[in-house]
């Protein structure tokens, strides 16, 4: 063989391992990318589910306020939080229907204004680490007065 040959074929070779090594980066990059939009996506989808939750339980007609069939909006009746912790604590049919209601998640009262006052926890089921928190404030109604809270959803993995 002359040198010529042996020339080209080492360029050959070179040329063999520069482009194998721009493919094998490129494959990096785009799992790299890949990863980040889907961890992205599923964090969006943890937040959504996490408002569609807090929808929920402010529409719920077990626990919203009513005057004369009047829906009060961001308002909850605590006797009718109350009687709903109990009959979900007593139970487990209830509670199992609205665990598929709820999902994963944990609901929760906290008074704010005019006496901080306890956390009243309403619904857990399947408690983990990693959680979406959303917290909105609302109006309870007591016989003898009201009380603004902060309604928080936790939504868990």
């Amino acid at each position: 063989m002359s040198t010529k040959a042996q020339m080209q074929m080492t360029e050959i070779v070179v040329v063999i391992f520069i482009v194998i090594g721009l493919f094998v980066l490129g494959v990096i990059f785009y799992s790299v990318n890949l990863q980040s939009s889907i961890s992205k996506s599923q964090l969006e989808e943890r937040d959504l589910r996490s408002n569609v939750i807090l929808n929920r339980v402010l529409n719920l007609p077990e626990l919203q306020c009513t005057r004369q069939n009047i829906v009060d909006s961001n308002c909850l009746d605590n006797s009718k939080v109350k009687a709903f912790k109990n009959t979900l604590e007593t139970n487990n049919e209830i509670l199992k229907y609205y665990s598929g209601v709820f999902g994963r998640s944990r609901i929760s009262l906290r008074v704010i204004y005019p006496n901080e006052g306890e956390e009243i926890e309403i619904f857990v089921f399947d408690e983990s680490e990693s959680k979406i928190v959303k917290e909105v404030p609302v109006l309870i109604k007591y016989s003898e007065g009201n009380e603004i809270a902060l309604l928080r959803v936790e939504v868990f993995e």
